[in-house]
C-alpha cells in the first residue's frame, strides 16, 4: 500500500512538473519605446536654454549620452565605457523604436548589425555592416589595435577614451571612412 501511495504521488508530481510553461517560449519581446518624460526633464536639467531640444551628458555609470527631439522623432546615442562604440537609435514620434545600431566610437563607421523597424515595431530590414570589411585588411577592430599599440588608449582599462568625448565642441580622435 506504501508503495502504491509512493508512486501515486511521483507521478502527480512530475505530472505538475511538466505542465509548467518554459517561461522563454512563452514571454513576448516588448517594443522599445522612448521614454519622453524623461529625457525632457534630462534636457531641462542639462541645458540653460529654455527651449533646448537636446542634451549631451554622462550617466552615473559612466556612460555617455546624447539625446535629441526633432521632427521626426527622437534620436538616443550611447558609448558605454570601455566599449569604443557608440549605440545609436532612433524613435517615432509615436515612441516607438524606428532603428538602431552602432557606429564605430564618434566616427561615421557602422559596424554590427543595424535594424530597422516600421512604426508598429515590427523588424523590417536588418543589415550586417561587419560584411563589408570582410575583404579589407583595415578592419575597425585593427583601427582599435594600433591605437592601443600606440598607446592612444588602453581597451582594458578605458584610459584614451576621454579623447574620443568631445572636449569642447570636436572630439581629440575622429576615425573615417572614405
Amino acid at each position: 500500500m506504501k508503495l502504491y501511495t509512493l508512486c501515486l504521488l511521483l507521478l502527480i508530481t512530475s505530472l505538475s512538473c511538466v505542465a509548467q510553461k518554459n517561461k522563454k517560449t512563452t514571454t513576448m519581446k516588448t517594443t522599445e519605446r522612448f521614454d519622453v518624460q524623461y529625457y525632457k526633464n534630462i534636457i531641462k536639467e542639462k541645458s540653460s536654454y529654455e527651449g533646448a531640444t537636446s542634451a549631451q551628458y554622462v550617466e552615473r555609470n559612466g556612460t555617455e549620452t546624447y539625446v535629441s527631439f526633432n521632427d521626426d522623432g527622437f534620436v538616443l546615442q550611447e558609448i558605454k565605457p570601455f566599449t569604443y562604440e557608440m549605440i545609436v537609435r532612433n524613435y517615432y514620434k509615436n515612441c516607438i523604436i524606428k532603428s538602431k545600431g552602432k557606429f564605430l566610437c564618434h566616427s561615421s563607421v557602422k559596424i554590427g548589425i543595424w535594424r530597422e523597424y516600421d512604426n508598429q515595431g515590427n523588424l523590417i530590414k536588418e543589415t550586417d555592416e561587419d560584411k563589408k570589411f570582410e575583404k579589407l585588411r583595415l578592419k575597425p577592430i585593427n583601427i582599435l589595435r594600433w591605437l592601443e599599440h600606440e598607446g592612444y588608449i588602453d581597451r582594458k582599462t578605458g584610459k584614451g577614451q576621454e579623447k574620443f568625448v568631445k572636449e569642447g565642441d570636436e572630439p581629440n580622435i575622429d576615425i573615417y571612412f572614405w
